[in-house]
């Protein structure tokens, strides 16, 4: 019970462009740097790794709205978790796009 409580007081806050300002909107959520904070701490830092590091199944839904992405998209990148036994995780924009494009003959599951 404890653990739970010190994890969900952990939160990501915004984006940071590369000299480190708050900025609304990246190019790439994958290779961008982030802001965390620790409610019960009161620290802010700046995540250790990036999404295409860390993966998205370290973060919760509201993480990842505030990072820009839609439920769809944490949806289809969390399929890619499971299908591949945690192995293999979504890593660019790319990818990720290429999961929200419907291919002829294939369903968005």
């Amino acid at each position: 019970m404890r653990r739970r409580r010190r994890e969900s007081s952990i939160e990501v806050l915004y984006w940071l462009d590369d000299h480190g300002n708050r900025v609304e909107d990246v190019d790439d959520r994958f290779n961008s740097r982030f802001m965390m904070h620790d409610s019960m701490l009161g620290d802010t830092w700046v995540a250790e790794k990036t999404i295409a590091e860390s993966g998205v199944a370290i973060f919760t839904l509201k993480d990842i709205v505030t990072l820009g992405f839609t439920t769809e998209e944490f949806n289809a990148m969390m399929r890619v978790l499971r299908d591949s036994d945690f192995e293999e995780c979504v890593s660019t924009e790319e990818e990720l796009d290429e999961l929200m494009t419907p291919a002829p003959g294939r369903l968005l599951r």
